[in-house]
């Protein structure tokens, strides 16, 4: 054996213990997907849990809507898209077999006090009597996340994250109305003392008063702080109420309710439109009355702060 001959032996024996020194470092990859049997389509119903087995929140599908049961309002989209992207899920890498090491990746048992995980439920519509699927899912790794099915003793290493909401308000889509203030042509409000302020614009490019901007522009990604199921029909103002409405260049009108309760403020939202009025008008005012109606709301302190009064104007 020449020389020559010799050195490439050698190159390609490092080459080889190169190769399995990286093989040999390389965790251990699973091409399953962690739920391999579910289809997303199929399933009808989430529960999410945390800590102590508390249940946040529980959704279930009517039609090709998703609604949170505790207040048979509209579930928030993206998060329920999130929850389901676990029928995406692959394994990575297998993890701690061992329940004592859990707690440090988060996918302890729920039902501890200081578990860290999610507890994600799902019912689909061949299983109406129970949950078919139950993911812990615990810390973030990099890209991906440890989960541990709960009926499981191993725990994974996924290729994507599930970052899912820990309150009921992040399962809710609470995004009300969105009309900017330059929509806005003539904004009037009642206070309980019997006052009135009331503000007009001429067009669309006017800006209004000076004081009074603020207040134009609050029905502009008005979202709520909590949503309650109302048990009264919607009424028109008396003494105890703030009334606010608000009137569009091309014709519609919302108005806002808001009355005092030992809670805080709670507001009432409706929307109306003139006679003859164009469809796509119509369609938007029958949007909003399919997202209010039945229902009143807190809302975030910054917005009530902008229309709610001044004690002076409270009906003593």
């Amino acid at each position: 054996m020449n020389l020559r001959s010799l050195l490439i032996l050698l190159a390609v024996a490092v080459m080889l213990a190169v190769l399995l020194i990286s093989q040999s470092q390389t965790p251990r990859v699973a091409s399953t997907l962690l739920l391999p049997e579910l289809n997303p389509d199929d399933v009808q119903e989430l529960t999410i849990s945390v800590a102590a087995n508390r249940q946040i929140a529980t959704l279930k599908k009517k039609g090709n809507d998703w609604f949170e049961t505790s207040s048979d309002y509209p579930a928030n989209p993206q998060a329920v898209a999130i929850a389901l992207s676990i029928s995406k899920a692959a394994k990575l890498e297998e993890k701690t077999g061992n329940p004592d090491l859990f707690n440090r990746i988060g996918v302890s048992d729920i039902a501890k006090p200081n578990a860290a995980g999610v507890l994600l439920r799902l019912r689909t519509n061949n299983q109406a009597d129970k949950f078919t699927y139950a993911v812990i899912l615990g810390d973030l790794a990099g890209n991906g996340q440890y989960v541990r099915l709960q009926d499981s003793g191993q725990s994974w290493l996924i290729n994507r994250q599930l970052e899912l909401p820990r309150e009921t308000i992040g399962w809710l889509d609470t995004q009300l109305i969105n009309i900017p203030a330059t929509r806005i042509r003539k904004l009037e409000i009642h206070y309980p003392d019997g006052s009135i302020t009331d503000f007009e614009k001429s067009d669309a490019g006017e800006m209004f008063p000076e004081g009074a901007g603020a207040k134009g522009g609050f029905l502009s990604s008005l979202n709520f702080a909590g949503v309650y199921h109302d048990k009264e029909p919607l009424l028109g103002a008396v003494t105890d109420n703030v009334t606010a409405s608000f009137h569009t260049f091309d014709g519609l009108v919302v108005l806002c309710i808001f009355t005092d309760t030992p809670e805080g403020w709670r507001s009432r939202i409706s929307a109306t439109v003139g006679a003859d009025t164009p469809a796509v008008l119509q369609a938007e005012a029958d949007a909003i009355n399919r997202r209010t109606q039945g229902f009143n709301f807190s809302l975030p302190a910054y917005k009530t702060k902008i229309l709610l009064p001044l004690e002076d104007q409270l009906v003593k």
